[in-house]
């Protein structure tokens, strides 16, 4: 067969790596981002603790998840994705069992700390980083397929958290989900691998036929198109785009920590607060889906600021509709849900296939993990910014405004971004270097 020709498996096994890396992703944020918070009340009966104190455990998490970022990021780069996610799950696992273990305030803080690190190893960056390596025509779609599992984990990991609880006591539910977590370590080991060239494959399934002379050339170097990352850093796009991040998860971050709060301040009950809430989380997986395929098709940064834009809109209609004109129905609530959970889901999948389109896959990793350092920020941010605002005024009008505007600046922002950035800067990597398995 000539060099140059190429064949289609069957079954290519990147799918097998979505399937894989949709598993981890689910139990991952299902039990690391969503779970703990139906813990807080069991956790204030049994020791007295305030909601305040134990919250501030969860901004320790939610900081050390955000700056742990470029560091996963570079391990990634260096080791691999199938040992750092399996030794991230050892950690976060540990942490989970040795909560059901917790008799002190200084023990929660501990073990909040580290569960933040083992959860960024098990979440965004490296399973982002797999799809992205696996995919390159279908990346979009492989994308919004696997992160499916971010919005199944928030819908189905709680209850199950919640149940254990009732059932047993909050010790036995922090037991059986660290449990659930080291059960992620035996697939990740088995079929986890970082790229398609360590099994002799290319991005989105084509094998390339070689004579020998050229077959043993592509196996001490492969070409990788892209910018390293001290190239990266130094383009305006790489700041614009860590802006517009920045600015999204405050937004985002604020909304979710008090939109309970900010509806039942408008007299409906918490309970229908709550459930709108879950529409908008459930809706997010048809967003990462839909939007996922769209990228396939259409420029991703033009996708991506459109859900910045409807964020916007969400919160006018909230804004406008439910604060302003006391219109507090279904009719404003339900929109509101839909339109933010679409925008909620599209702009999670679309973010490392801009980066991947804008700077390539040499540096992929690493520039993630930095631009979600930006998460760190704004998860810190948006939550405390709102909750001033709220107890200077006594409403989170102004917030809600705040957070229109950061989610039109981020939108506004990635327009700038160029995606051409990478196509000209080719890289050989010799195979068995840093971040490639064998």
């Amino acid at each position: 067969m000539q060099m140059g020709m190429a064949v289609k498996q069957k079954v290519f096994y990147g799918w097998w790596i979505v399937l894989v890396s949709s598993f981890v992703i689910f139990f991952g944020t299902g039990i690391g981002f969503y779970s703990f918070g139906v813990f807080v009340k069991p956790l204030e009966a049994s020791f007295g603790w305030s909601r305040a104190a134990i919250s501030a455990t969860i901004a320790v998490w939610a900081l050390v998840y955000g700056v742990t970022g470029p560091v996963i990021g570079a391990l990634l780069h260096k080791y691999g994705a199938r040992y750092i996610i399996a030794a991230s799950a050892l950690i976060a696992g540990i942490c989970w069992l040795f909560l059901s273990r917790l008799t002190g305030m200084s023990q929660l803080f501990v073990l909040m700390f580290f569960s933040g690190i083992g959860t960024a190893g098990i979440t965004l960056i490296p399973n982002q980083t797999l799809i992205s390596n696996w995919f390159d025509r279908y990346r979009g779609r492989a994308m919004g397929i696997m992160m499916v599992g971010i919005g199944l984990g928030g819908l189905t990991m709680p209850p199950l958290a919640n149940f254990l609880i009732t059932t047993y006591s909050w010790r036995v539910s922090f037991f059986v989900l660290g449990l659930i977590l080291l059960g992620i370590i035996p697939p990740v080991l088995l079929f986890i691998r970082t790229r398609p060239a360590d099994m002799g494959l290319e991005p989105d399934g084509v094998i390339h036929a070689h004579d020998g002379g050229s077959d043993l050339q592509e196996r001490e170097a492969r070409s990788v198109v892209g910018l390293s990352t001290n190239q990266a850093v130094r383009t305006s796009s790489f700041w614009l785009l860590f802006g517009a991040f920045a600015c999204l998860i405050f937004g985002e971050s604020g909304l979710t920590v008090h939109f309970v709060a900010l509806i039942d301040d408008a007299g409906v009950s918490s309970q229908m607060a709550a459930t709108y809430w879950a529409i908008a989380v459930g809706i997010s997986s048809a967003g990462r889906l839909g939007f996922g395929f769209l990228s396939d098709r259409f420029n991703p940064k033009n996708l991506i600021a459109t859900t910045h834009g409807l964020h916007a809109v969400a919160l006018v209609l909230l804004l406008v509709f439910f604060l302003y004109l006391k219109i507090q129905s279904p009719a404003v609530l339900l929109p509101f849900s839909i339109l933010y959970g679409l925008s909620l889901g599209g702009s999670a999948v679309l973010l490392p296939v801009v980066v991947a389109r804008c700077f390539g896959m040499l540096s992929f990793s690493k520039l993630l993990g930095l631009l979600m350092s930006g998460f760190a920020l704004g998860v810190v941010g948006g939550p405390v910014v709102a909750g001033s605002i709220a107890d200077a005024t006594g409403s989170y009008t102004l917030a809600i405004i705040l957070f229109i505007a950061a989610f039109l600046t981020a939108a506004a922002a990635v327009s700038f971004v160029r995606l051409d950035l990478a196509k000209k800067q080719v890289n050989l990597i010799p195979s068995g270097s840093p971040g490639i398995e064998t």
